[in-house]
């Protein structure tokens, strides 16, 4: 399954949110995926997924750059590896009620 190429049990994410949420906070979604922060789709309005989605980001990017680690703040930390931590962790709605799909098989493309 080539879309599993890039799991988060990999240095570069590994490398980019352990300083900020803890060693090895990872493991429980070791073999997921690599989520693409760049094709991100959803609902619409005050009350849609997307401004759910972006409010939950920017607050989690606020709360970061308030934190004494420089390595928890922009532009040490990006969107790519905050965003997967905050899906993989439930921060964006309960697992199930979220979707992803795997790469390649969705309706965006990014090249």
């Amino acid at each position: 399954q080539p879309w599993r190429a890039s799991t988060v049990d990999n240095g570069r994410y590994k490398g980019k949110t352990e300083p900020c949420y803890g060693k090895g906070h990872w493991k429980e979604y070791a073999d997921r995926a690599i989520l693409c922060s760049g094709t991100v789709i959803g609902t619409g309005g005050p009350k849609g997924g997307m401004h759910r989605f972006l409010s939950v980001l920017v607050d989690e990017f606020r709360s970061n750059n308030a934190k004494s680690n420089p390595k928890c703040r922009s532009p040490s930390t990006t969107d790519q590896w905050t965003m997967n931590y905050l899906y993989y962790t439930g921060a964006f709605g309960k697992y199930g009620n979220t979707a992803t799909l795997p790469w390649g098989t969705g309706p965006v493309m990014t090249i």
